[in-house]
C-alpha cells in the first residue's frame, strides 16, 4: 500500500471526483480527513462503508472552505489530534 498510515486531507468529498478520491486513497492505505461543507446522513453512511471495505480510518470534517475562521478551526482540530498532514487534495470550488 503506497500511502499506508499517511494522513491525507481531501476537500469536497461528498460526491463526484472527491468521493472517488476518498475511495482511491483509502484503497492505498491512507488515513483520511474527509471534508464536506455540511453533514448529511448519506455522506456519513457512505464514509462508514468505505471504512468497512478498506479497513481504514476517516475523520469527517465539516466546514465552509471560503470561511477562514472555519477553515482555521478545522486545521487546529487536526493539530490538537496530532494528525500530521502528508498531502492535501483541494477539490472544492
Amino acid at each position: 500500500m503506497l500511502l499506508k498510515d499517511k494522513n491525507v486531507i481531501i476537500t469536497g468529498c461528498n460526491r463526484g471526483i472527491g468521493r472517488a478520491m476518498v475511495e482511491a486513497f483509502a484503497a492505498q492505505g491512507a488515513t483520511l480527513d474527509a471534508h464536506a461543507r455540511q453533514q448529511t446522513p448519506e455522506f456519513v453512511q457512505d464514509l462508514q462503508e468505505v471504512v468497512a471495505r478498506f479497513q481504514g480510518e476517516i475523520l469527517r470534517l465539516w466546514f465552509d472552505v471560503t470561511d477562514s475562521y472555519e477553515s482555521s478551526a478545522a486545521v487546529m482540530r487536526l493539530m490538537r489530534e496530532k494528525r500530521p498532514i502528508r498531502a492535501l487534495v483541494t477539490n472544492s470550488r
